[in-house]
């Protein structure tokens, strides 16, 4: 029996290389894109989470500074 080996030219090899480097960079792109989106939902979270405490805050000073003390 014989045994037949693969061998690849330098040409091939290069062909191999630019695939990966596209297929990464698309894969990378994604993964970027993804995590924009993501992190882009947690900081409009927390901008609506700090808008409600601030208001909290406000409205919690306002009923302290005006609250009536002459009641014991």
């Amino acid at each position: 029996m014989h045994e037949q080996t693969h061998s690849f030219g330098p040409v091939t090899l290069v062909f191999a290389i630019a695939a990966g480097l596209v297929i990464g960079g698309l894969a990378l792109g994604a993964a970027f894109w993804f995590f924009g989106i993501v992190a882009g939902l947690i900081f409009a979270l927390l901008r609506v989470a700090v808008l409600v405490g601030l208001a909290v805050l406000v409205v919690w000073g306002v009923r302290t500074l005006f609250r009536d003390h002459s009641r014991a």
